[in-house]
């Protein structure tokens, strides 16, 4: 009986001991995280190597519901199978407002078909200044006001590279007599 309890003793002495290594090992690699996730994108972890960007997993599906939210597209219709989003834009070089449209199979038969959809979702955002939801009887005078706005910021940027060009050829004459005079 005594061996036994000598044994019994030792046994929780080393189970003792492996807990707390194992709190220690836990410990330490929950430090390594901290500050891996501390870390900027790209950065070197612990060993030297570079974290790559985590992809993002999430269904197809849920990924064109998020760009359909923020991108301020209006359910308009469902019938039919294929649900027709519309939104209000403001294009790059445009006088007036635009209405885009976007429709997609709401039961797709190609698994290809969500990818495809938010494809066209990114090429429908090209030359977009501003989108807003599908125009209700407030919005046109908001538009007509973002409208004015964007051409006075296109008049302020034209105007600000004709002073930039003007500056950088008075900067080259004036390293020109500079070169000539002691180069």
């Amino acid at each position: 009986i005594e061996s036994i309890r000598d044994e019994n003793l030792q046994l929780q002495a080393e189970l003792a001991r492996a807990l707390l290594e194992r709190d220690q090992a836990i410990e330490t690699r929950d430090d390594m995280l901290s500050t891996m996730d501390q870390q900027p994108a790209g950065a070197a972890d612990a060993r030297g190597q570079a974290r790559a960007e985590q992809p993002d997993c999430r269904a197809p599906s849920e990924k064109l519901k998020e760009r359909l939210r923020d991108g301020h597209w209006t359910l308009c219709r469902q019938g039919g199978g294929h649900p027709v989003y519309k939104r209000t834009v403001v294009l790059q070089d445009a006088t007036e407002t635009t209405v885009q449209v976007f429709s997609h199979a709401s039961t797709p038969s190609d698994w290809r078909s969500m990818h495809n959809a938010l494809s066209e979702l990114r090429a429908k955002d090209n030359g977009v200044l501003q989108a807003m939801p599908l125009a209700d009887g407030a919005q046109p005078a908001l538009f007509v006001r973002l409208d004015e706005l964007h051409k006075e910021r296109m008049e302020l940027e034209r105007q600000h590279e004709l002073r930039m060009e003007r500056i950088a050829e008075e900067i080259a004459m004036i390293e020109a007599k500079f070169e000539n005079a002691y180069g």
